[in-house]
């Protein structure tokens, strides 16, 4: 395979037009607001008392932490006794014991989440507070993309190994790719679902700290550029790895099938000479 190094250039550095410059712009912009952005609202101190108070009661609300406890014990009970073909004949009595638990869990616990919102609206989405909850459920959705990247790379394992190994025509080199390739496109998947759902949960972070339409709508604009910068970076990286050791071993081989071919046109030379 022939490397034209100039149309390489090319196609790796495109033409700085305006709106490439605005593009790369906002990219950097995203990366610097998920990870290193300051908030750009500090509650006074006596709201950040209020704030520590309430969170408090919410975390010690001894009804609520019991039903908790109760409503997930019913919950595995009611599990255990579900088969797979046909339920336990406890199975009822442990269902209706689950339903009570979860009224008394859902009541407690709607009492505990009016404090959190509270709380939450006190200090507002654009404290530290409302920052670091946005960050962190970014890193969670990120976090289960790659857990569904990695459990369909191991179900593509599965079926290939119950495959075969392919074709024989196949070099090794060719299968290391394919796979390369096809682990490549789980976590673009991976992440993918991972920028979607972070997009979905952050209704629900901004709803959880009350604020008004147009800085709701401000926040989430912010939050949608620094998710898809930082996705698209990772997805930028990865694939710029791979290419960089395609083009890398194209190279080599490029150099070694030349230098092969120069070796052979030389040792016919000298065997004609010999003749």
């Amino acid at each position: 395979m022939d490397i034209d190094a100039a149309k390489l250039r090319e196609a790796l550095i495109p033409d700085i037009t305006p709106f490439r410059i605005g593009l790369f712009a906002t990219w950097i912009i995203g990366i610097l607001m998920m990870n290193n952005a300051p908030a750009p609202y500090t509650p006074p101190p006596e709201d950040l008392d209020r704030y520590d108070g309430l969170q408090a009661r919410a975390d010690t609300m001894v009804m609520a932490i019991e039903a908790e406890k109760r409503f997930y014990a019913a919950n595995h009970a009611m599990n255990q006794a579900k088969g797979f073909f046909y339920n336990d004949p406890t199975y009822e009595s442990k269902r209706r014991n689950f339903e009570e638990a979860k009224a008394v869990y859902t009541r407690e616990n709607a009492k505990r989440q009016a404090l959190r919102d509270e709380a939450n609206k006190l200090v507002g989405i654009w404290s530290p507070y409302g920052l670091d909850a946005t960050r962190q459920g970014f890193w969670n959705a990120y976090e289960k993309g790659k857990e569904f990247a990695k459990s369909m790379t191991w179900w593509d394992v599965m079926f290939a190994g119950f495959g075969g190994r392919g074709s024989r025509d196949e070099s090794a080199v060719v299968l290391i790719l394919q796979w390369v390739l096809r682990i490549a496109m789980n976590f673009t998947i991976g992440f993918i679902y991972s920028l979607v759902s972070f997009l979905f949960n952050l209704f629900w972070i901004i709803a959880d700290f009350a604020p008004n339409p147009a800085s709701a709508a401000l926040f989430y604009a912010c939050g949608f550029i620094a998710a898809t910068s930082m996705v698209a970076s990772i997805l930028i990286a990865m694939y710029g790895t791979i290419a960089t050791v395609v083009v890398g071993g194209a190279y080599v081989a490029q150099q070694q099938s030349l230098e092969g071919a120069q070796a052979r046109r030389e040792q016919l030379q000298r065997d004609q000479h010999q003749d």
